[in-house]
């Protein structure tokens, strides 16, 4: 019991925490999209997104594939944003109703495909340096198993949840950052911890 308490204790930390991050990066990224794309439609926004290769390409359409289907699962359960632009003249839907019904782990998605250029700018909007841009993606996807266990009541204590490696270079930009004397592997939820605390201060600073 003690155990389960003690987990109980830390997704009570954790959720508020995570809840705000998410919001302030979708947020951050949505005037960056703007900014970038001139226009707040879709189509605006995947261009953003470069072809050039196959593989590239198909991984665009994968992102506009699921998008789509993110909105007409909306549409379908009657959510009123979604609702409301489609069922207006013209029937197109914004970026930010987009960035309001996505989950965190189809923004990292989404987050990957945009152009360099794109990904250092919102890197500079999140208070990181723009040259960590590469890094943006890869914080997203590390943060959605914990904020979707922590969301689920699932473990997190002994971070059963992580689902895939971490970046060896966020943890070294964590041990930079926050002149951290260890090592930050995220074999510990701990580091989770620190990424989090490092996100809530730099979301709240200045471009870089």
């Amino acid at each position: 019991k003690a155990v389960m308490d003690f987990d109980t204790t830390l997704k009570t930390l954790f959720y508020p925490v995570l809840m705000k991050t998410e919001m302030t990066m979708k947020n951050l990224a949505l005037v960056e999209f703007l900014d970038a794309a001139g226009s707040s439609s879709l189509a605006a926004l995947y261009q953003l997104m470069p072809g050039g290769t196959w593989d590239k390409q198909k991984r665009k359409l994968e992102v506009i594939h699921n998008s789509n289907q993110a909105l007409l699962g909306c549409y379908k359960n009657h959510h009123r944003i979604v609702c409301h632009y489609y069922d207006s003249p013209g029937g197109t839907v914004p970026v930010w109703a987009l960035m309001e019904i996505i989950t965190l782990g189809h923004f990292g998605t989404l987050l990957r495909e945009v152009s360099d250029q794109t990904r250092a700018a919102i890197a500079g909007r999140w208070g990181i340096e723009r040259r960590n841009g590469g890094l943006v993606p890869h914080v997203v996807h590390t943060l959605t198993s914990l904020r979707n266990s922590v969301a689920h009541n699932g473990t997190v204590f002994d971070r059963r949840f992580a689902n895939a490696t971490v970046r060896a270079d966020i943890g070294q930009l964590l041990q930079r950052e926050l002149s951290y004397g260890g090592t930050i592997d995220f074999g510990s939820i701990t580091d989770y911890f620190l990424l989090l605390s490092y996100l809530s201060r730099r979301l709240g600073s200045s471009k870089r």
